[in-house]
């Protein structure tokens, strides 16, 4: 998997056909997360954008579905195993099928829109209103930091010893430290099934009942996510919680969501190749508290040299 950073760099030397020969489909997949194109999209720049998106879209590479997809498909098998009740009677899969149609199958799908009309695309993410939920998660990602600063925690507090506790008692917390992770989740997560449009109710709104799930109150939505779940059940959710309580404790920058994004792909790869010193620490110091493996990391200069070291780094997988 490669960072934005990276493929902005193989698109500057022009070094396509070199990658494609560097990583022979027999031999090595190169993946691609929506994150990253995302953030090309977002580009100003009509003839940068439009670079990016023809290399990034080629159709050697493994285009993956977004991380709502997958974290929703996650919480939906804890769900029939924990809270079979918040099942509706009778599953409407219909436009989950047709959300999933334009990610994999369809020919107008969101991959050939954003290789072939990448400004039309860009019109409608901004439509969508991309720009300003990339501001609300910069200004989320500085809240987080600005919490932590005056807290105990520290960038070498290790994971597994990160408690939160509710200054009142709440329906459905036994007045016990919970695991950060959990309490992280349990709010963010309740918040976006609550909100009309978002994407995890557009990808299983139609085999839950998310009214159910709240009445009358949230007790047995807080029970399951402080003591029924498990890391293995919700790795996504644990994962996007670790990256993020690490990159609380560095400088916010423009590109932080979109490190927390790429994050949540880590488990997918086997190897993660980025410019960025930070993502790549924070990668590295995730690994050892993951509920399953992630991705290696591998660090590249910019530039010129950048593209040479990997393409030499693939060559030697």
């Amino acid at each position: 998997m490669l960072d934005n950073n990276v493929w902005r760099y193989l698109l500057d030397q022009k070094a396509e056909q070199a990658l494609l020969e560097a990583a022979p489909r027999s031999r090595i997949h190169i993946i691609v997360a929506p994150s990253v194109a995302y953030e090309s999209l977002r580009s100003p720049d009509d003839a940068l954008r439009a670079g990016l998106l023809k290399l990034i879209t080629h159709e050697r590479w493994v285009r993956l579905m977004p991380e709502a997809y997958s974290e929703s498909r996650d919480l939906l098998v804890a769900i029939k195993a924990h809270r079979p009740e918040w099942l509706r009677e009778r599953a409407d899969r219909r436009y989950a099928l047709r959300l999933k149609k334009d990610w994999t199958t369809s020919p107008t799908g969101f991959w050939v829109r954003a290789r072939r009309t990448p400004h039309e695309e860009r019109k409608h993410l901004r439509a969508l209103g991309s720009d300003q939920a990339l501001d609300t998660a910069r200004a989320q990602a500085q809240e987080r930091r600005d919490v932590l600063r005056d807290d105990a925690w520290s960038e070498k507090t290790p994971l597994d010893t990160v408690f939160a506790t509710f200054s009142t008692q709440v329906a459905g917390w036994n007045g016990d430290n919970i695991d950060a992770w959990r309490v992280t989740g349990c709010e963010s997560t309740g918040e976006a099934l609550l909100t009309p449009g978002h994407p995890y109710s557009e990808w299983i709104g139609g085999e839950i009942d998310i009214a159910r799930i709240f009445a009358p109150d949230r007790a047995s939505w807080r029970r399951f996510w402080f003591y029924d779940v498990t890391r293995e059940q919700l790795p996504r959710f644990w994962l996007r919680w670790a990256f993020e309580f690490f990159q609380s404790f560095r400088k916010i920058t423009d590109g932080t969501p979109a490190d927390a994004q790429l994050g949540t792909y880590l488990f997918e790869a086997d190897h993660v190749v980025s410019a960025d010193r930070g993502f790549i620490a924070v990668t590295d110091k995730i690994r050892s508290f993951a509920p399953t493996p992630i991705a290696r990391t591998f660090l590249v200069k910019g530039g010129e040299e950048g593209v040479h070291t990997l393409l030499a780094f693939l060559k030697a997988l």
